[in-house]
């Protein structure tokens, strides 16, 4: 009779142990299944693929129509007065709907330079470098533009893949029993997570960079302009001349000027060097005349007495 109680306990426990299993293995399936369901429909291929066998003409009618392009514009210019050029650029960027990404002047001297970067919205950047153009003497201009559309739909695509797996994530979630499979959950949403964040931000700098084209300007005082049209020789020789004459002119007015800004200092130096020769030669007297001292000292004085037997030599001698 034991025996017999001790085979059927033994089944139930048997029984109990099958049944727990098949209840756990579900949602680790579930889990499984919704895992890999996303690998297949947006990493397995790529958004050509995938645009293609969702909607076909739709992925060929998004690649010509509305290209995602990267313009970028830079220009070397001379103006004539500097101040006003910088003053007027600043209220046209803010017209233009604009801003000044970044400023480099040096403004020393009397011929002020600067190296401005200048972001304005893509549809406005031929009328912002056309203003730039009518204000300045334009020496130098090259425009570029990058096709960044495949990049742009990429990225787009792997974002909105990597939200429908975070709602995957956090439905399975909700329905997980067991601690290891809310830990495997768990893991994989923070790894979603790393990727969306990541993916998302990319997507912002590409939209920016899209929206707003870029112009690098490099820009500085003159006196008189550069010719950019091509000049004979002796045109030649003579636009040399003047350019000449302009940097000579140039540097004399700041040669003058850092020696007028500089006068304090100069000055002041003077004054330091004539204290330390006053002094100097303060020191140098008294030194002279402690040296004469101790000579004078060390020297024996004359003996002015006459010897007592001269005179008896000489009686003698008669």
């Amino acid at each position: 009779m034991k025996r017999v109680l001790a085979i059927v306990l033994t089944l139930l426990v048997c029984l109990s142990f099958v049944a727990c299993g098949a209840n756990s293995a579900a949602p680790k399936a579930e889990y499984d299944a919704a895992y890999e369901a996303p690998a297949e429909g947006y990493y397995g291929q790529s958004y050509a693929e995938t645009a293609a066998a969702q909607a076909p003409g739709e992925a060929q009618t998004d690649l010509t129509q509305g290209r995602k392009l990267i313009r970028t514009v830079r220009l070397s210019a001379e103006t004539e007065d500097y101040t006003a050029f910088m003053d007027g650029l600043k209220a046209r960027v803010d017209q233009c709907g604009g801003y000044l990404e970044s400023v480099d002047a040096s403004t020393s001297g009397s011929r002020p330079s600067a190296s401005v970067t200048i972001r304005v919205p893509a549809n406005r950047l031929s009328e912002m470098s056309d203003a730039i153009a009518q204000s300045t003497n334009i020496l130098h201009r090259s425009e570029s533009q990058e096709d960044v559309t495949l990049q742009y739909v990429d990225t787009e695509s792997r974002v909105s893949a990597l939200r429908t797996e975070q709602e995957r994530l956090n439905e399975l979630l909700a329905k997980a029993e067991t601690l290891d499979d809310i830990l495997s959950i768990e893991d994989r949403m923070a790894e979603v997570r790393y990727q969306l964040e990541s993916a998302e931000s990319r997507l912002r700098v590409l939209a920016n960079q899209v929206d707003f084209a870029t112009i690098y300007l490099d820009v500085r005082q003159v006196e008189v302009y550069t010719p950019v049209v091509e000049e004979g020789f002796w045109e030649h020789i003579g636009h040399g001349f003047v350019a000449s004459l302009n940097g000579v002119w140039s540097f004399l007015k700041d040669l003058f000027s850092s020696i007028i800004i500089g006068l304090p200092y100069l000055l002041l130096v003077a004054l330091v060097v004539l204290i330390i020769i006053l002094i100097g030669r303060k020191v140098h007297k008294k030194n002279k005349a402690r040296r004469e001292a101790a000579l004078a000292r060390m020297t024996p004085a004359p003996s002015l007495a006459r010897p007592a037997q001269e005179p008896a030599r000489e009686q003698k001698e008669d």
